[in-house]
């Protein structure tokens, strides 16, 4: 659905982008944390230890409210210098979910293929095939 062309014009405001900057902050953090553990996964670091660093990986919610809030005053500073109209934010939020959704993806899919990897690894070696004889 195309926007309509003769909008009036409607400033954004910092309430009106910080839920969607919040989600953004949330998304961001997960992705940090996230590269944390594969990388201690990847170091083949014990369990143990992973879970110890995992306890230690949220980011403190006065920061998160800090950064969000900073977040929100820019970006609605910069919808409104390049002219995006309040009307976008439905956009915004497709944008925003579907980025969303995609990380919950790739987290999946690693996942998947790691469960993969160790199912395989406890499988027995197939048999070798007896040689065929050529006439």
């Amino acid at each position: 659905m195309p926007l309509p062309v003769d909008l009036p014009p409607v400033a954004w405001g910092a309430s009106d982008i910080q839920p969607l900057v919040a989600e953004l902050v949330a998304l961001t953090e997960e992705l940090c944390n996230g590269s944390v553990v594969k990388k201690a996964t990847a170091a083949k670091l014990p369990k143990a230890v992973i879970d110890e660093i995992e306890k230690d990986l949220g980011w403190s919610d006065r920061p998160k409210k800090i950064l969000a809030d900073g977040l929100s005053e820019v970006s609605a500073n910069g919808l409104n210098a390049t002219g995006v109209p309040v009307v976008a934010k439905p956009y915004l939020k497709i944008a925003i979910a579907g980025t969303q959704i995609a990380v919950g993806q790739m987290k999946i899919m690693a996942t998947l293929e790691k469960l993969i990897a160790e199912h395989q690894k406890q499988q027995p070696a197939p048999a070798a095939k007896p040689e065929e004889k050529k006439p």
